[in-house]
C-alpha cells in the first residue's frame, strides 16, 4: 500500500459537474482509506457548479482558465505535493479497490509510471453500429497480469498515473496537443509518454486498475466519428520526414483498392458490422490521411459541434 498522501487524484473537467459528481462519489467508495490519497479538480471552465460540488464531497478545487486537457492537466502536477499524480477522467467511474490495486502495484520501486483499463457503458441508446467500438476493455496490451508495455504501446490518459518528478522533468504535457473546447485533439498522452521512455524509463500497465467509462452522446454520430479520425491523424506524434503530397496519394491508392473492398465483404458477411461502419471505417482512414496533411493546430473543417473535453 502507498505512504499516506503519497497519491494525488487529478480530475480535470470542463463544465460537466453533473458527471463529476458520479466520479467523486465513486471514489468516496474507495475500499483504501482516504488518507492515503488526496483528490484536486481542475475547472477548466470555472463554474460555480463545480466548485459547489467539490466543497460538497471535500475535494481540493483549481481554477485553470487556459482552456485545453494540456493546460488542466499540467496545472493539476504543478498544484500537487505528493509522490504520485494519477488522471482520471471526470466521466469515468472508478473501480472500488482502483486505489489499491495502484499502491499493491507501486510497491515495486521501479514503475514510474502505470496505467489501466476501462470499460465502456451508455447513458442513453445509441445506434446499434456504435457498439461495434465499444466492445469489451480498452487496454494498452491484452496482458492479464501487471507488465511493461513494449515500445509503440501506450497509456490511455483517462487513467494512467505519473511519478510527479518525472512530469517535472519532461514537461508535462504539450498545450499544442489535447482536446481543446469545440476542438478534437489527441496526441498528448502519448507524447509524454514517449519522453519518459527517452528518458531511458519502462511504462507499466496493471489490469487491475479498472473504471467504467462513459460514451459520449457527441460520439454517437457518423460524422463526429470521421472528425476524431481526422484529429487522430492530424495529431500524431510520429514524425514521418516523407514527402507529405506522395504519402496521401498512396494512402488514396490503398483505401480504394484495399479498404473499400474489405469494408464491403465485413457489411455483407458479418452481422455486427453495418453499413454506418463501412463508411466510417472508408472515410475515416481517408479523414486521418487528410489530417497527416495538415499541421497540428489546424482546425477541424466546419466543426460546430460542442465537444466537452477529455481523453478518448
Amino acid at each position: 500500500m502507498t505512504k499516506p498522501l503519497s497519491l494525488t487524484i487529478v480530475i480535470c473537467t470542463y463544465d460537466r459537474d453533473r458527471l463529476l459528481r458520479k466520479c467523486l462519489s465513486a471514489l468516496d467508495r474507495q475500499s483504501t482509506p482516504r488518507d492515503y490519497f488526496e483528490i484536486l479538480v481542475i475547472d477548466n471552465k470555472g463554474t460555480a457548479a463545480c466548485r459547489k460540488a467539490c466543497i460538497e464531497f471535500d475535494v481540493r478545487y483549481v481554477h485553470e482558465a487556459k482552456t485545453g486537457l494540456s493546460h488542466a492537466r499540467n496545472t493539476g502536477y504543478e498544484n500537487t505535493k505528493t509522490q504520485w499524480v494519477l488522471y482520471l477522467d471526470d466521466d469515468g467511474i472508478p473501480n472500488e479497490d482502483l486505489i489499491e490495486q495502484f499502491g499493491v502495484a507501486t510497491s515495486n520501486p521501479d514503475i514510474k509510471i502505470i496505467g489501466g483499463r476501462y470499460s465502456h457503458y451508455f447513458e442513453q441508446d445509441a445506434p446499434k453500429w456504435i457498439h461495434n467500438y465499444y466492445q469489451g476493455f480498452y487496454e494498452a496490451t491484452d496482458s492479464d497480469r501487471l507488465t511493461k508495455l513494449k515500445p509503440g504501446e501506450h497509456l490511455s490518459g483517462g487513467i494512467m498515473a505519473i511519478s510527479k518528478s518525472l512530469l517535472v522533468e519532461t514537461g508535462g504535457f504539450n498545450p499544442d496537443l489535447g482536446m481543446s473546447g469545440k476542438r478534437f485533439g489527441y496526441g498528448e498522452e502519448n507524447e509524454v509518454q514517449d519522453k519518459i521512455r527517452n528518458l531511458g524509463y519502462h511504462i507499466f500497465y496493471h489490469p487491475g486498475m479498472k473504471m467504467s467509462h462513459l460514451v459520449q452522446p457527441h460520439k454517437h454520430s457518423m460524422r463526429s466519428r470521421i472528425q476524431m479520425a481526422y484529429a487522430h491523424g492530424r495529431d500524431a506524434t510520429v514524425s514521418v520526414q516523407k514527402n507529405k503530397s506522395i504519402e496521401f496519394a498512396k494512402d488514396v491508392i490503398r483505401i480504394v483498392f484495399i479498404t473499400v473492398p474489405y469494408d464491403i465483404g465485413r457489411i455483407l458477411f458479418r452481422p455486427n458490422f453495418r453499413w454506418q461502419n463501412g463508411i466510417i471505417s472508408t472515410l475515416g482512414k481517408l479523414a486521418a490521411a487528410l489530417g497527416r496533411l495538415q499541421d497540428r493546430n489546424t482546425p477541424l473543417l466546419n466543426d460546430d459541434t460542442e465537444i466537452n473535453q477529455k481523453n478518448t
